[in-house]
């Protein structure tokens, strides 16, 4: 046990450390990348799938990208491809800080997020009995930038805070996320993250949902995730709204055969966490390969 405090503490003085390097944003990352990952990641060479996540941060630029990771202005650009109102979540209300949430207008049933942050979510599911103290973690969300994983578009997002619609599951627990990665409009692969409000479990896909044996941060689900029904008609939303992009990741929900969208991200787990087996940070880098180094 004492050493593995101790371990954690060097860790956490490592990642310190790093966070405060005052070279160029690549020399930053590959700094970083060597307490993360483990190993000296090849920004001029990229091989690996997060050498190739922290390649996109710094070479891939796009008008879309700042639009696209907001959390509200999503939609505009969601519908200007076509989607169907139906696969948005309804919004109830948009704050410009913490300090003007109010909970009047609400319904007895909400989830609480920061538009720019992925950890930044509250769910609330009887108004009467929601303990206020759990919007500390909407401020501390609020208060995050992009610096520490050089995500350029963040910078550019007007920080917002808004209530959504809660997605209700039979058990009462978190719905199952389904997250596509998506390279020029194809689904390559996905992964289920299930289990979220309890212990989070993470199932990776190919594209006809088979299984892969990897893992990714959690665990694999003792009970792997059943194919949706509906799953041919997430694909081609996914394929819908990626076709803009090298890459992009979509998330989407699926409860009671109702799809609904959740969000864009360009830079999964911000391209610093280890795939189990090693393999497969390779494997999945191809999909990248295929698209950047094409001759």
């Amino acid at each position: 046990m004492v050493k593995e405090y101790i371990t954690k503490i060097k860790y956490k003085i490592k990642l310190r450390l790093a966070f405060r390097f005052k070279g160029s944003d690549k020399e930053y990352l590959i700094n970083l990348g060597k307490i993360r990952l483990g190993y000296e990641m090849n920004l001029d060479n990229p091989q690996t799938f997060n050498e190739w996540i922290n390649w996109y941060k710094l070479n891939y630029k796009s008008d879309l990208l700042p639009i696209c990771v907001d959390k509200l202005k999503v939609n505009e650009y969601l519908e200007s491809k076509g989607l169907d109102k139906k696969y948005l979540i309804k919004k109830y209300a948009i704050w410009n800080s913490p300090k003007e949430i109010k909970f009047d207008n609400l319904p007895n049933e909400f989830v609480i997020k920061t538009n720019h942050d992925s950890g930044g979510v509250v769910i609330c599911k009887d108004k009467s009995k929601f303990d206020k103290k759990k919007l500390k973690k909407i401020k501390k969300s609020f208060s995050k930038t992009y610096l520490k994983g050089k995500e350029w578009p963040y910078q550019f997002v007007e920080k917002k805070i808004f209530a959504e619609e809660l997605i209700k599951t039979k058990d009462g627990h978190s719905p199952n996320d389904y997250k596509f990665f998506c390279f020029n409009g194809e689904v390559k692969f996905l992964f289920v993250a299930t289990e979220r409000d309890v212990d989070a479990k993470f199932d990776f896909f190919d594209a006809n949902w088979n299984w892969i044996n990897v893992r990714q941060g959690h665990k694999n689900n003792t009970n792997i995730p059943q194919k949706p029904k509906n799953f041919d008609e997430m694909i081609k939303i996914c394929e819908k709204i990626s076709k803009d992009f090298p890459h992009v990741r979509v998330d989407l929900y699926n409860e009671n055969g109702v799809i609904k969208f959740g969000e864009l991200t360009f830079y999964h787990w911000s391209g610093f966490q280890l795939f189990d087996p090693m393999e497969y940070d390779y494997k999945f880098g191809r999909y990248f390969n295929e698209i950047f180094t094409k001759n």
